[in-house]
């Protein structure tokens, strides 16, 4: 997240966490980006957005919405004229089938601004490949 932070960088005016679990990440971007007036998070766990909600301070309440829903309903979000400048996806593709997965990055595609920066972190591991995950495996390359 460095780079962000660079002098002469433009303003950060939209962040997605897609799959934001617990709130970790929402939590360290709202700390990181305090004039970043909208942090949206994604999850399907009513339990994880309650528990994000919760460690959440009062300044960043303000600013972060949550949302209920599958991580391949980014068009579904509110406001889609206001692109993201941000869009972070930490631990959520290995998940998904493929299908989805497809669904998911074209969405955040459409979402993201013209200088947009998509953060895909996962954990990767070596696999026999076989015709389940030949997809992720072919758009990877």
């Amino acid at each position: 997240m460095a780079g962000f932070l660079t002098p002469g960088r433009r303003r950060i005016n939209r962040i997605l966490d897609l799959g934001c679990g617990w709130g970790d990440i929402t939590r360290h971007m709202a700390e990181l980006f305090p004039q970043c007036p909208r942090i949206d998070c994604v999850n399907i766990s009513r339990r994880q957005l309650e528990c994000c909600a919760a460690h959440l301070s009062a300044d960043q309440r303000s600013r972060v919405n949550l949302y209920l829903c599958n991580g391949q309903d980014v068009d579904l979000l509110p406001d889609p004229e206001v692109p993201y400048d941000l869009v972070i996806v930490r631990g959520v593709y290995t998940n998904f089938l493929p299908r989805v997965f497809e669904e998911s990055v074209a969405q955040v595609f459409k979402r993201l601004s013209d200088k947009g920066i998509l953060v895909i972190s996962d954990t990767l591991y070596r696999a026999r490949c076989n015709g389940t995950n030949q997809t992720f495996l072919a758009w990877l390359a």
